[in-house]
C-alpha cells in the first residue's frame, strides 16, 4: 500500500484507528484477487453548515477490497460491522507502483461527527 497521507503509519491495521487532519491524499493499493493496482483519493474535510463539537473524533475505516475501496463509519472506536474491520488485517507501507492512473470508476461518500470523507477510485492500466 502506498498512502501519501503523512499520518498513516507504517504498518495499519484493521482493529486500531490512528488520528489524522482534514486534507487530500492519494492512496495505491492491491490484493490477492486482483493483478493490477487500485488508485483513490480521499478527502477528508469539515461538513459544512453542521455543528460539531471541536476536537470532537469522527472515525472511518477505509476497507480496501478487490472491487474498490469501501467506506465504514461508527461514533464508536474499533467498532465491529459486518464487513467492516471484523478482523486482524495488517497492510505494510512501500513505495508507489507507478503506471498510468486509469479513469475514475467511482466515487463514494460518508459523514461522520460533522466530518466529511470523499473517495475518487479506479484502477491502474
Amino acid at each position: 500500500m502506498y498512502d501519501e497521507n503523512p499520518s498513516t503509519p507504517d504498518d495499519v491495521y484493521s482493529t486500531e484507528y490512528f488520528a489524522t487532519g482534514e486534507g487530500t491524499f492519494y492512496v495505491e493499493y492491491s490484493t490477492a484477487s486482483i493483478s493490477s493496482n487500485l488508485w483513490f483519493y480521499y478527502k477528508i474535510e469539515k461538513e459544512e453548515g453542521k455543528l460539531f463539537k471541536d476536537g470532537a473524533d469522527a472515525y472511518f475505516a477505509i476497507g480496501l477490497t478487490a472491487d474498490g475501496p469501501e467506506l465504514y463509519k461508527s461514533d464508536d472506536p474499533l467498532f465491529s460491522v459486518s464487513g467492516a474491520a471484523p478482523e486482524t488485517l495488517a497492510v505494510a507501507r512501500g513505495d508507489a507502483a507507478g503506471g498510468t492512473r486509469g479513469p475514475t470508476l467511482g466515487t463514494k461518500e460518508l459523514v461522520s461527527g460533522g466530518y466529511r470523507l470523499t473517495i475518487s477510485y479506479g484502477a491502474m492500466e
